[in-house]
């Protein structure tokens, strides 16, 4: 499930404070004079700051990020951004510890009067350089040993060679640096340092916060993520050029994150699929208020919140130019700082100012998931795939559920076609059962997902789908480009970096894409391409779990197989992640399903890879 809540950045991520849970005062063991000597540095530091001493205090932090940032105590910053000003304050120092060559402080900081308690607990880092204890940031300590890769606007860092960026990953990256200074016309040439994690939690090491799928620090340039590219962050660290430098601004969170949105689109949803939720937001409600969006844009919940957001933004760019939007993106961030320049430097009321902006957005026109009657183009692929083989590895069953009617798992047929405009998809099952779901959790029905590798070209693509469902993989030969995953509640589309770019709900539309045995629906050829020699898709198909009204749950995901069956799961795999979640797959020639299917290795944790199938097959 996704939602905006866990992904957005909130506020403008200038600087980073942190919360941890308080322990009591304690060593570890090992090093006591590394400790010690940590504590006396860090001592050393605030005492030359609070005199207001700062070429003094850079002798108490590590020399690459005094070099390299233009502010290089991230926390120290917090403070200040929070309008807290550190000489006023009182610090106790709570816990001590050393860890993996470095030594961990944890700082609690104090008001001297002692009211409001306590205000910010830092986690300190400190590291040795020659010969003594200094300063430094958790990113720093974190990517010791990184490999990087530079290109003109970005300093890539990854852990592994597997996550070297290729070059035409870091072209498009510093394409869209340069739209995005273009399209916002400020005076920017810094390169970003870009850290690609491994999980969530890496990326709240990385800046000492709670974990997250992405973050920035917009003030030295730095960003992380679970994603090999996430242009959100990208828009926040080069719009902060819009805000006057040195007076610790920090803009209103509707525009901030609205125009990161409009930009940059979230870190799973495309800027197309956020504008036409908020164009669904729009038609079905009335009572959209901009004075609540100006006061507090995630009132709308975390999905609707982005979109109606990222439209405003949108409106206000593109009907009245950037240069009055940067004018407001800079005033104060409080309401009613926002009120009173909205209409001083646009000459519109609220009200005005609503019904243009919704008139605008209910005038887009957005790419869709279209639903047909049938296939009615030119065909480009069409196999048949034998009837009663939905038994995955040669001895799945079914949950023992209601819905889980015999055959509803069993692909029989897959079609592709085209026109100039879109691509048609056509699956069969041999006894597809249309039960009218209500629900966003447990077993509802028949799941697919239609795997497409559109160039053929080895590495190009990814090799498991959204979040590892499935539990199976794709090899490098055919890593994909584009997923659509299908199932009772409707069509998904997302591409190779788990983007979504639409998102078909058949719980908000009158149109049903489920006739009899059949599932037919046309994508826009402008998101998936044109069908083609170069093209290699499989089709997946077994159990829905999830998938409703809830847009973060997207069409469900595959029930799981375990070893024996229940209400909410299959039966025949296994209960150790390694046997896959799919009853059916298209078979290519000379290869055994049962074969494919049964190939993981539980003791080589080792999962099932399955092969694609080309167009030119018939």
């Amino acid at each position: 499930m996704l939602s905006l809540l866990s992904v957005k950045i909130r506020k403008l991520t200038l600087l980073l404070s942190v919360s941890f849970v308080l322990g009591g005062y304690s060593f570890a063991s090992g090093s006591t004079s590394d400790i010690e000597r940590a504590k006396r540095c860090f001592e050393a530091y605030v005492r030359a700051l609070l005199q207001g001493s700062e070429q003094e205090a850079k002798m108490f932090w590590n020399r690459q990020e005094v070099e390299r940032y233009k502010k290089y105590d991230w926390q120290w910053e917090s403070l200040a951004f929070r309008r807290l000003d550190p000489r006023h304050l009182n610090y106790r120092i709570t816990s001590a510890d050393e860890r993996e060559g470095h030594v961990v402080l944890e700082v609690e900081w104090f008001y001297r009067e002692g009211k409001a308690g306590r205000l910010q607990k830092d986690l300190r880092h400190f590291l040795a350089e020659d010969g003594r204890m200094v300063g430094a940031n958790p990113v720093l300590i974190h990517t010791r040993g990184w490999l990087q890769k530079r290109s003109e606007h970005f300093v890539y860092h990854y852990r592994n060679i597997e996550d070297e960026p290729g070059d035409a990953l870091l072209s498009e990256m510093d394409k869209f640096y340069e739209e995005v200074k273009g399209s916002l016309q400020v005076a920017y040439g810094d390169k970003i340092d870009y850290y690609k994690c491994a999980s969530s939690e890496e990326v709240g090491r990385l800046f000492g916060l709670e974990p997250s799928l992405a973050r920035s620090q917009t003030v030295n340039n730095v960003v992380a993520s679970i994603h090999r590219f996430v242009p959100h962050e990208i828009v926040h660290i080069i719009s902060y050029r819009i805000l006057p430098q040195d007076e610790r601004r920090i803009p209103a969170e509707y525009l901030n994150e609205g125009l990161a949105y409009y930009l940059g689109g979230a870190s799973f949803f495309s800027p197309e699929l956020l504008l036409s939720w908020a164009k669904q937001r729009l038609e079905a409600d009335q009572n959209v208020s901009l004075d609540s969006l100006i006061r507090d844009p995630w009132l709308y919940g975390s999905n609707d919140g982005a979109s109606l957001a990222s439209s405003f933004v949108r409106f206000l760019i593109e009907s009245q130019g950037t240069v009055k939007f940067k004018q407001l993106f800079a005033v104060g961030e409080t309401f009613d700082d926002q009120r009173e320049a909205l209409k001083r430097i646009y000459g519109k009321g609220a009200n005005q100012f609503r019904s243009e902006w919704k008139e605008s957005v209910l005038s887009l026109t957005l790419p869709e998931v279209t639903i047909v009657d049938g296939i009615r183009s030119h065909e480009a692929f069409h196999i048949l795939d034998p009837l009663g083989d939905d038994r995955g590895d040669g001895d799945y069953v079914y949950p023992e559920n209601d819905r889980a009617i015999p055959g509803i798992f069993d692909l029989i047929g897959f079609r592709i076609s085209g026109d100039d405009e879109s691509v048609y998809f056509q699956l069969q099952f041999a006894n597809l059962y249309l039960a009218e779901i209500s629900s966003d959790v447990g077993f509802n029905g028949t799941f697919a997902a239609i795997v497409i590798d559109c160039d053929d070209e080895v590495g190009s693509g990814r090799t498991k789908l959204f979040f590892d469902n499935g539990n199976l993989e794709f090899s490098q030969e055919d890593g994909y480009e584009f997923v659509i995953e299908v199932s009772n509640a409707g069509v998904l589309v997302y591409d190779q970096d788990w983007i979504w770019h639409l998102l078909f709900l058949k719980a908000f539309s009158k149109q049903n894409h489920i006739r009899g045995s059949e599932i037919s629906f046309a994508i826009p050829r402008e998101i998936v391409g044109t069908p083609g020699p170069a093209w290699k898709v499989q089709v997946l198909t077994g159990g829905q779990t999830g998938g409703y009204r809830n847009t973060a749950y997207g069409v469900g995901k595959f029930t799981k197989v375990g070893e024996e069956s229940r209400q909410e799961q299959g039966g025949g795999g296994t209960n150790t992640g390694f046997s896959p979640d799919v009853y059916d797959i298209l078979t290519p020639k000379g290869l055994n399903q049962t074969q494919i299917l049964g190939s993981y290795d539980v003791t080589k944790k080792r999962r099932v890879v399955i092969p694609m199938i080309s167009l030119t097959q018939r």
